[in-house]
């Protein structure tokens, strides 16, 4: 696990939210915490969560660590169009892939759909592929080969997407680039990695407490770290010229019931898992010590593609975050800036709508600097 510290917080369950004052009887109902990406301050302290410093990057910031950055650019350069066995050709394919279940599948494919309106994206090379699929929760994308780890019965998602994707007339060698969004299911309990197999991982717990052990077999964010560092292997397996793949971890989840699929503080725990990943392989990069929760996660020799964030989607709930994003469900969010409007299902956890997902991918990859040269028509 990645170096993490400090002490932790709590916020005060009444706030005052664009002029408007939401009660403590129905903020109580709600999870609380303040967004990774909120928790660097200025003057240069940090806000931590159960003592873990905030941040979407080391350090409590929100940027790309330099050496990092350029590893990146590099091989966003390197990204063009390959023919199905991954020579480059001019009539080739630069295809762009989902990972992950339900709710990825759900963001992405709109995504796709309003990607290929957009006259700022290249819809000439680029081949937009929504490989993500309904339960397909973190366990079910490793191993590379033969039948996912949790559940013998199910088939290989490579093998699945390969089928997919042979009848669009593309295939593995032009998989360059992945976008992946995932996390444990609770109520797939043949689904989960923790031990013993079928046992429902708990949440963080704070390490300066007497008796907190938060290990992968333990602890769900922990566990879903271990999880995706496998599935970017077993990718990268798959699809040999995969560059580049980017993270993004849950929307809110406090408008689910407890014993739902990815309630809070799981949903919120995500941010974490994807954080502490990010931060091993660039740890890894610079020392050479791999991880023993992340595992190899070395771009340099093939092992797995360069990793960092995608959009951030997390935001507490009707409580704007700094750049005013927020997610509401109904009554429980009666007022400003809310004002009833209702982002999910009956489940608290699927979206009704995808617009504020969409919006946010397409902001990143049109005006990312790992992306503008392969996904922005030029």
């Amino acid at each position: 696990m990645s170096q993490i510290c400090s002490a932790g917080r709590c916020r005060l369950l009444a706030c005052i939210v664009m002029g408007a004052f939401l009660t403590l009887e129905a903020r109580a109902q709600l999870f609380d915490a303040t967004a990774i990406m909120d928790m660097p301050q200025p003057g240069g302290s940090c806000l931590t969560y159960k003592s873990f410093q905030g941040g979407l990057y080391e350090n409590c910031s929100n940027t790309v660590p330099t050496d990092h950055d350029a590893d990146g650019q590099t091989f966003g350069g390197q990204i063009q169009p390959l023919d199905l066995n991954g020579n480059p050709s001019s009539t080739g394919k630069i295809v762009f892939v989902s990972m992950g279940m339900s709710n990825a599948q759900q963001e992405f494919g709109a995504f796709i759909t309003s990607a290929t309106k957009n006259t700022s994206v290249n819809n000439t090379t680029l081949a937009l592929s929504n490989s993500a699929a309904s339960n397909m929760v973190a366990c079910f994308w490793f191993p590379a080969y033969g039948a996912p780890s949790c559940n013998s019965t199910v088939q290989n998602q490579y093998d699945r997407i390969a089928t997919a994707m042979a009848t669009r007339g593309i295939g593995a060698e032009q998989v360059q680039v992945a976008w992946i969004k995932n996390a444990n299911g609770r109520v797939h309990t043949n689904s989960r990695g923790c031990s013993p197999l079928g046992t429902l991982c708990v949440p963080l717990c704070d390490p300066t407490t007497p008796g907190c052990s938060n290990t992968a077999t333990s602890t769900d964010a922990l566990n879903v770290e271990q999880e995706l560092g496998n599935a970017l292997r077993a990718a990268k397996q798959r699809w040999p010229n995969l560059k580049l793949a980017f993270l993004t971890s849950r929307i809110y989840g406090g408008y689910a019931p407890p014993g739902g699929g990815c309630p809070e503080p799981y949903a919120y725990e995500t941010g974490y898992a994807v954080k502490w990943l990010i931060e091993a392989q660039i740890s890894q990069i610079r020392t050479g010590i791999i991880d023993p929760v992340a595992g190899d996660l070395n771009y340099n020799n093939g092992t797995a593609p360069w990793i960092a964030w995608g959009p951030y989607f997390w935001a507490d709930g009707p409580v704007p975050r700094s750049d005013g994003l927020v997610w509401c469900d109904g009554t429980l969010s009666p007022g400003p800036p809310c004002n009833g409007e209702v982002d999910f299902a009956a489940d608290g956890e699927h979206p009704t709508t995808t617009t504020k997902q969409v919006n946010m991918l397409m902001s990143f990859f049109l005006n990312s600097p790992y992306s503008t040269l392969w996904f922005v028509k030029h």
